[in-house]
């Protein structure tokens, strides 16, 4: 279809010997191949960043964090 031999994907389905419902479901699967790789790659630089920061922190500030407590202002305890 790029080449533009092809005008429509019922042209390159007969081409190909198929339905043109298989041949649309093929391109769509390939387009959503491209869609999850995508996303697949952006989460997979959020957890890198979210995991440097975590191993940049420093163990005492995690040690302040835990002796302060939660959000709910309660004291955090040990198990």
């Amino acid at each position: 279809m790029k080449s533009g031999e092809f005008a429509t994907i019922t042209e390159l389905a007969e081409c190909e010997g198929i339905a043109s419902s298989y041949m649309t479901r093929v391109l769509r699967l390939t387009l959503a191949a491209w869609q999850h790789e995508w996303l697949a790659a952006k989460v997979n630089d959020f957890h890198r960043a979210f995991l440097n920061r975590v191993r940049d922190l420093d163990a005492d500030e995690w040690q302040k964090e835990r002796a302060a407590g939660d959000d709910t202002g309660q004291e955090a305890t040990e198990s």
